[in-house]
C-alpha cells in the first residue's frame, strides 16, 4: 500500500506533498488544479522508475502514438516536465507500505544526452547488471524486450530496468527493484475489445466472471454472457452474448458499459495492487455509477487493492461516501478513505485531506461542496 506521496516538478505538479493516503482515495479539485496529473504520478510511483511507463502515462491521454523508437520515446517526454518551469529533473517519492521508493528522473542540457531514472533510493544495495547496445532498431527494441519490463506475476514481481539513451547508444540497468502491481483506467479507455481480452481470461481463471457478469447485467438486462473469441486474424477479442442483438463486440455496447466492464476487470488484475482509475463519472449515467461504485469497493476489499479516483461530480463523490459506509466493515474504519482536494497557488500544488467521517461531516452537517477550498 501506498502511505504517502510527494512530487515536485511533475507537469503542473511542484511542491505536492500528500503525508496520509487511504486504501480508498478520492481526488477533487477546481478544473486544471492536477487531479489528472496526480494520478498520473501514483501510477508512475509503482515502478521502478522504468522510462516506458512516462511513454506509457503520456499515452493515457492519447497524447503519443503506441509504437515508437526509444529515441521518439526520450524525444517526446519534455511534456513530462513542470508547465513554466525550466526543471532538469523530476521526482516521484512515495512510502509503500513504509518504505522510501523516490524515482528521479533526470535529463542532462549538454550534448543532447537525455538519461533517465538515474537515482531509485527504494532497494540500497541491490545488484545490478548494465547491458551496452548499439544505435540498430532492431537490436534496441530487442533489447526492450528483454530488458525493459518482464513478465509480472503475483507470486513473483518483475523487475523494471533503467534507461539511458544518447544519440549514439542505449543502455538498461537493471535495479532489482519489484514494480507494485498498477492499473489505469482512462476517462474514455478505446480498443477495449482487443485490450480486455487477456484480462477477461484472467477474469474466468480466477472464478470472477460470473459477479462480473452480474454486474453488467444491471446495466442492460439483456447480458446472457462475455466471451473471449478470436477475429479473421486470430487476434482475441472479448464479446458480448445479447439476447436481443446477438454477438457483438464490446464496443458496441457503448462507452458507459465498456468502461464498467474495463474497471470491473482490472479490480482483479491489481489484485495486491493499484488501481487508478481518471473521471469515474464520464461516460456513466448517476444510476449505474451507483450500482458500479457499490461492486468497486466490495471487490476492492476482497483482491487487497488499493484505489485511487478522480472525479468532477458531486453526486458521485456523495455515493462513494454513502456506499462506502454501507460496506465500511470491509475495510477497517473511516481512515481508509481519504478525500484529497487539489488547489494550485501560482506554480505551488497543495492537498488537504480528510476521511470519510470528516467528508460526511462536511457534506452533511455543513453542506460544503468539497471540489472548493474548504
Amino acid at each position: 500500500m501506498i502511505n504517502s506521496l510527494s512530487v515536485h516538478g511533475f507537469r503542473s505538479l511542484y511542491g505536492l506533498e500528500v503525508p496520509e493516503l487511504g486504501r480508498f482515495n478520492i481526488v477533487v479539485g477546481p478544473g486544471n488544479s492536477g487531479k489528472t496529473n496526480f494520478l498520473e504520478a501514483v501510477f508512475l510511483s509503482c515502478s521502478s522508475g522504468d522510462p516506458q511507463l512516462l511513454h506509457k502515462a503520456l499515452n493515457f491521454r492519447r497524447i503519443l502514438a503506441d509504437i515508437l523508437t526509444p529515441k521518439e520515446i526520450v524525444g517526446h517526454l519534455d511534456l513530462c516536465w513542470s508547465i513554466g518551469l525550466k526543471e532538469a529533473s523530476f521526482t516521484i517519492g512515495c512510502k509503500w507500505d513504509g518504505q522510501l521508493r523516490q524515482n528521479r528522473y533526470e535529463r542532462s542540457l549538454s550534448k543532447g544526452d537525455i538519461p533517465l531514472v538515474t537515482k531509485n533510493e527504494s532497494s540500497p544495495g541491490a545488484k545490478s547488471e548494465i547491458v551496452q547496445l548499439g544505435d540498430e532498431e532492431a537490436e534496441l527494441r530487442n533489447a526492450i524486450a528483454v530488458y525493459g519490463v518482464e513478465t509480472s506475476t503475483q507470486e513473483e514481481p518483475s523487475l523494471s530496468g533503467k534507461m539511458i539513451v544518447t544519440d549514439t547508444k542505449i543502455a538498461f540497468k537493471k535495479a532489482g527493484v519489484p514494480n507494485l502491481p498498477a492499473f489505469y483506467v482512462a476517462p474514455f479507455p478505446s480498443g477495449l475489445s482487443h485490450s480486455l481480452a487477456p484480462k477477461w481470461s484472467d477474469v474466468e481463471d480466477r472464478s470472477e466472471g460470473e459477479p462480473i457478469t452480474e454486474l453488467m447485467k444491471t446495466l442492460d438486462a439483456g447480458i446472457q454472457g462475455i466471451r473471449i473469441a478470436s477475429d479473421e486474424l486470430g487476434h482475441a477479442s472479448v464479446q458480448v452474448h445479447h439476447k436481443e442483438l446477438g454477438r457483438l463486440p464490446l464496443e458496441v455496447m457503448g462507452s458507459g458499459f465498456g468502461k464498467a466492464l474495463a474497471i470491473a476487470c482490472h479490480l482483479v488484475s491489481a489484485r495486491n495492487g493499484v488501481l487508478v482509475i481518471d473521471e469515474i463519472d464520464a461516460s456513466l449515467h448517476i444510476g449505474a455509477q451507483s450500482t458500479l461504485i457499490g461492486f468497486i469497493l466490495q471487490a476492492a476489499a476482497r483482491h487487497n487493492v488499493q484505489l485511487f479516483m478522480a472525479t468532477h461530480s458531486l453526486e458521485t463523490l456523495d455515493t462513494f461516501l454513502e456506499k462506502f459506509e454501507d460496506v465500511s466493515e470491509l475495510w477497517g474504519g473511516p481512515q481508509d478513505l481519504r478525500v484529497i482536494q487539489l488547489s494550485r497557488v501560482k506554480n505551488q500544488t497543495s492537498a488537504k485531506v480528510v476521511d470519510a467521517d470528516m467528508a460526511r461531516e462536511l457534506r452533511d452537517d455543513l453542506g460544503l461542496d468539497l471540489r472548493r477550498a474548504v
